[in-house]
C-alpha cells in the first residue's frame, strides 16, 4: 500500500477550520492542480514498482471526494493502472457538484458559482486569487475535465462508491455518472449506499468504520477480478 499526499503539501501540515486561503502555504496553492496531483501519483506509483517484493502485475488506485476524478484520471496516464476506485467522487463536472452543493445551502449558485467561474476563465493561472475556497488555478484546472469523462477514456477496472446522504458531494452526481456510463456500454461496480454520509459511515456507525467497509470490498474485488 502507498499513500500519496496532494503536491505543495509538507509532513503534518494542519490546515484545522481556517480557509484555505489563510492556512495553506503558497506552494499548496501553485501546486494544487489536476495534472500535478496526477503526475505525483504517477511518479510514486512508477519508483513504488521498483522496489523489491512488489508485484506490478497488477494496480489500483484508490480516491476519495476530489480524489476520485484524480485516481481515475492516474490510470489514463499511468497504463500499469489495472484498477481504479472513486469514493464519494460524484461524476458530472464539478460546476454541477458545486451548483447543488450552493443550492441545498439557500445560495444562488449563478452568483456564487457561475460568477466565480467567469473570474477563473479570465485568469485562470492565478495562485492568489481565490473563490469557493481555492485559487482560480485550481479550479481552471479540475473542471477542464469531470469523473464521467476520465471514466469512459480509462482501460482499467472501475468500481465507484457514493452515500445517498452525502451533503459535501451530493449523490445525484453518482447518478448522473452510472446513467451516462451505462448508456455507453463502459461496465464498472456501482454502490450506492443508502444512508451513508461523504465518509461513507451508515447510520450508527463511526468514522472511519464506513471507509474500513469499503476498503475491505475493494480489496475483495480487486484479488478477484483481473
Amino acid at each position: 500500500m502507498l499513500a500519496v499526499e496532494k503536491p505543495g503539501v509538507e509532513y503534518l501540515d494542519d490546515q484545522g477550520d481556517r480557509p484555505m486561503q489563510e492556512a495553506c502555504r503558497p506552494e499548496f496553492a501553485r501546486e494544487h492542480t489536476l495534472e500535478r496531483w496526477t503526475e505525483a501519483i504517477a511518479a510514486a506509483l512508477q519508483a513504488g514498482r521498483e522496489l523489491p517484493m512488489i508485484d506490478d502485475g497488477r494496480i489500483m488506485v484508490i480516491g476519495i471526494s476530489e480524489g476520485g476524478v484524480v485516481a481515475v484520471r492516474v490510470s489514463n496516464v499511468e497504463p500499469s493502472v489495472t484498477h481504479a476506485a472513486s469514493l464519494s467522487g460524484g461524476g458530472p463536472n464539478h460546476l454541477f457538484v458545486l451548483s447543488q452543493y450552493v443550492r441545498e445551502r439557500g445560495l444562488d449558485p449563478e452568483q456564487e458559482v457561475f460568477a466565480c467561474w467567469e473570474r477563473v476563465r479570465a485568469e485562470p493561472n492565478s495562485d492568489t486569487q481565490y473563490c469557493l475556497d481555492h485559487p482560480y488555478r485550481h479550479w481552471s484546472s479540475f473542471l477542464r475535465t469531470s469523473l464521467v469523462e476520465e471514466s469512459l477514456e480509462s482501460a482499467a477496472r472501475l468500481y465507484f462508491v457514493h452515500g445517498s446522504e452525502d451533503r459535501q458531494n451530493p449523490v445525484e452526481g453518482f447518478d448522473v455518472l452510472r446513467a451516462e456510463l451505462t448508456a455507453k456500454g463502459r461496465a464498472a461496480v456501482f454502490e450506492r449506499l443508502e444512508g451513508a454520509s461523504h465518509s461513507l459511515d451508515l447510520p450508527g456507525q463511526k468514522t472511519p468504520d464506513g471507509l474500513r467497509a469499503v476498503f475491505a470490498r475493494l480489496r475483495s474485488w480487486f484479488e478477484e477480478t483481473r
